[in-house]
């Protein structure tokens, strides 16, 4: 059997395995896929690919690995067959947020001539991309709400969910604490619109788990 047409079968056990949430069979035919490429493959399998292994690396919470896959072929997206390219957008942004450098974030999602092509037709998606980097960090958690619930909705974000949620308090209170000496719970409760009892309680077990430190 040509290698190319080897691809394409294992290509469609990925697309069984999204379709009854097939856990098992997924993470298997990754690595089946992952070996044939390694062999040969042309661009465009190669690009549908990444879209596969992006979604895989969700399931296992490396977002950061998945934010990466979907940049690589946000220019080249063509696998329309897994997902709609607004929802591939909505993907990578998702993943980006909460593993791109600042000035990563900037350049490959909010000023991203792709992303902008479609951004606006996703409810909250700019507002909590763009007030992430703006450290409008009130309005990013009350967009948050709207991204947190069409999460929800998805089979592969599902899950994940209080991790997503643990780790974009993390990344966001890293940004704002690294612009002050010394901050108090009240100013801060003013900037997220949070309470200071639930910020007093948040940061006392991210600091006490060595998640956030200061210098």
């Amino acid at each position: 059997i040509p290698l190319g047409l080897k691809i394409d079968n294992i290509f469609s056990l990925l697309l069984i395995a999204m379709t009854f949430d097939d856990g098992k069979l997924f993470k298997s035919n990754i690595s089946v896929a992952r070996t044939l490429l390694e062999q040969g493959g042309d661009w465009d399998r190669r690009n549908r690919f990444k879209v596969f292994e992006g979604l895989y690396n969700i399931t296992k919470r490396n977002f950061k690995r998945a934010s990466q896959l979907f940049l690589d072929g946000i220019a080249t997206f063509a696998a329309t067959e897994i997902m709609s390219y607004k929802t591939f957008i909505f993907y990578t942004c998702i993943t980006g947020l909460i593993s791109l450098e600042r000035k990563d974030l900037k350049k490959h999602i909010i000023d991203g001539s792709e992303v902008l092509s479609v951004v606006r037709d996703i409810p909250f998606l700019r507002a909590y991309i763009n007030s992430c980097y703006d450290c409008e960090y009130k309005l990013l958690f009350e967009s948050f709400i709207g991204i947190a619930d069409a999460m929800q909705l998805d089979k592969f974000l599902a899950p994940h969910m209080r991790f997503y949620g643990r780790e974009l308090r993390i990344k966001i209170f890293k940004q704002y604490l690294d612009s002050y000496r010394s901050v108090t719970f009240a100013s801060m409760s003013k900037q997220f619109g949070l309470s200071p009892e639930f910020l007093d309680s948040t940061i006392s077990k991210l600091v006490i788990s060595g998640r956030l430190l200061q210098n």
